[in-house]
């Protein structure tokens, strides 16, 4: 506003002010210009020109109040007398007050947003009504400049809102997620010690029992996983890397993880798959997840007795997967709505198997952020479904890579890799323990960052596996020190903590961290890790 009144003076008048009506009512002077700034302190003493006095009946204050334009060709008497005593000694006061006087609204949809002053001095100029259209057509302007202005600064207060709420909510959903996270894993891990051990496997019951703890416990982290998937989806948080993937090898891998479950239920499975390399560019983990909701399912939706049939096959310029089973079906009206939010294929969400249903929204939309399909077929009710996916296919000859996809074998050692093991929980603690020297490693431990460092000082083990939200040191803090300490600074250190989202990965590893795991994780999945790291340090 104050490059208008800049550019007004002298264009139209030897003195310019613009002021402001603010939200809450109060008149802010936004800016103002004199061509003379010697006569600068005479004007601002005119009454017709104070725009904080409601009771003035001509003027600024008026044009505020009503609304409705002045013009003033001869300003009156009046003005020249409140005036006078500023006059410059030895100069009447007609000579350097005002000679005429323009006050326009600045106005949008019947609301004013401010005034703009006109006031003619030296120059001897005369304003007449095309000059007040002239002042009315820049107040007008003005007016939308003022309303943009206010718009703008309230889409910033609700961008900073929406902002402030977005980290609100994925903070919630860190914290959350780690303290679920955390004490299913003791849950998790004793569960499937328990579920081998001789004295259970040779007691039906007892045996059951084992299985429907991990399963159920499974279940919860599958169910944690979805709820941090779709935050991460629908705001766009997701990434997915790109490497040649084999969609056999995809479908090879989630039968052998669901198989047991399938087995538990007495379900058949029934695997054809293409008997060459069906490959196309993707994220293996993030499709591995697709095919495994998949599965999981077809086995949650078919009864005892019934059969599941995966099969793959390339049909023209795609791959194909393909999921049929022998279950409850879908109804006709639901083949769409079943990947939406928090539907599922019947509207009797009471009589069906527990679940947010969120994981065929989430499969179709990381298989659509691969340029593919996903869709569901079926019958109806009581006579199965068949669900394809479909991706673009890539030849093996233009993504053959140098990287050997064989797991990775375990170098020779001369003596048991020592594992520092540091984890404030001590459930989770004493299951770490004790499964990492069941795979033959030393295992030293300590209960938080301080006691963990101090360890490391004196003990200087070959490896560290750290929490890292601790009392006393966090973990973050606890890798800074160590890689300021010379003899441990190149030690290998892995991040196992309940905290998953990516970011957390990025932090851990920006901090210094070699490799991050979110918990609960499998002791032999741990396991790869390290030697995976200690073979680095060969």
């Amino acid at each position: 506003m104050s490059n208008v009144a800049r550019l007004a003076v002298p264009y139209l008048a030897d003195y310019c002010a613009i002021d402001v009506v603010e939200e809450s009512g109060e008149v802010r002077r936004v800016g103002v210009v004199y061509a003379d700034p010697a006569g600068a302190e005479a004007l601002l003493r005119l009454d017709v020109l104070q725009q904080n006095d409601p009771g003035q009946a001509q003027g600024v204050a008026s044009v505020l109040r009503t609304g409705q334009s002045e013009i003033y060709t001869e300003v009156p008497d009046s003005w020249l007398a409140s005036a006078a005593g500023n006059a410059e000694p030895g100069l009447p006061p007609h000579e350097t007050g005002p000679k005429s006087a323009v006050f326009v609204a600045m106005v949008l949809q019947e609301q004013v947003l401010g005034a703009i002053s006109l006031v003619s001095v030296g120059s001897g100029r005369r304003f007449g009504p095309a000059d007040l259209a002239l002042a009315e057509a820049l107040a007008r302007r003005c007016a939308m400049a003022v309303d943009n202005a206010r718009l703008y600064q309230q889409l910033i207060v609700e961008r900073d809102k929406a902002e402030k709420a977005s980290r609100a909510k994925d903070e919630f959903l860190a914290v959350l997620s780690h303290e679920i996270r955390n004490p299913l894993m003791p849950i998790i891990g004793w569960a499937r010690i328990l579920k081998t051990h001789k004295e259970i496997t040779g007691n039906k019951v007892l045996s059951e029992a084992a299985q429907s703890l991990e399963r159920n416990a499974q279940n919860m982290v599958r169910l944690v996983d979805d709820c941090l998937d779709i935050t991460r989806i629908t705001e766009r948080k997701i990434t997915i890397e790109r490497e040649s993937i084999d969609l056999n090898q995809v479908a090879a891998a989630a039968v052998e993880a669901i198989a047991e479950l399938a087995r538990a239920k007495n379900i058949e499975f029934r695997v054809k798959l293409a008997p060459k390399a069906l490959c196309f560019l993707g994220d293996r983990t993030r499709l591995e997840q697709v095919v495994l909701n998949l599965l999981t399912n077809a086995i949650k939706y078919t009864d005892s007795g019934g059969s599941i049939s995966v099969t793959s096959r390339n049909v023209e310029d795609e791959v194909e997967l393909l999921v049929e089973d022998t279950g409850t079906g879908i109804a006709p009206d639901f083949l769409e709505q079943i990947f939406e939010p928090f539907r599922q294929g019947t509207a009797n969400w009471l009589t069906s198997e527990s679940g947010l249903g969120l994981g065929l929204t989430i499969a179709r939309r990381i298989v659509q952020m691969h340029g593919g399909r996903i869709w569901a077929e079926s019958e109806g009710i009581g006579r199965g479904s068949r669900f394809y996916l479909r991706l673009p296919f890539v030849s093996a000859e233009a993504t053959r890579s140098d990287v050997d996809l064989r797991p990775a074998t375990a170098p020779a050692k001369a003596r048991p890799l020592r594992i520092l093991l540091i984890e404030d929980a001590e459930d989770i603690l004493a299951l770490m323990k004790l499964e990492l020297e069941w795979l033959g490693y030393t295992v030293l431990t300590a209960r938080d960052g301080i006691s963990g460092l101090e360890l490391a000082q004196r003990e200087a083990p070959d490896l560290i596996v750290s929490d890292i939200k601790m009392p006393g040191m966090d973990g973050y803090d606890l890798i800074k020190e160590l890689r300021r300490i010379p003899k441990l600074a190149s030690m290998p250190a892995i991040a196992l903590t309940g905290f998953g989202m990516k970011r957390d990965t990025e932090a851990a590893l920006a901090a210094g961290y070699n490799a991050h795991l979110c918990k609960p994780v499998d002791a032999k999945q741990l396991s790869a890790v390290i030697e995976q790291l200690a073979a680095k340090q060969l």
